[in-house]
């Protein structure tokens, strides 16, 4: 499967991710839950260890529009 791309999608920071868990209180675990990831990766895209895939991105701003979770994919 090709990876998409796209230059009109914006990235997300360390920063942007750590204050999206805090405007909607979460911690790392309800973080991973919400995005289907594992709980060390939410801490890795907080800290800047890891770059937050595009998906990741769109995710956590879909979830702020609808505070609803998504739950695509089960927890790692």
């Amino acid at each position: 499967i090709a990876k998409f791309t796209s230059p009109d999608i914006p990235g997300m920071t360390g920063k942007q991710f750590k204050e999206w868990m805090h405007l909607n209180n979460l911690t790392f675990s309800k973080a991973a839950d919400i995005l289907g990831v594992s709980i060390s990766a939410t801490k890795k895209y907080a800290s800047g260890d890891s770059p937050i895939p595009k998906v990741i991105y769109l995710a956590t701003e879909y979830f702020s529009l609808h505070q609803l979770p998504i739950l695509i994919f089960p927890a790692k």
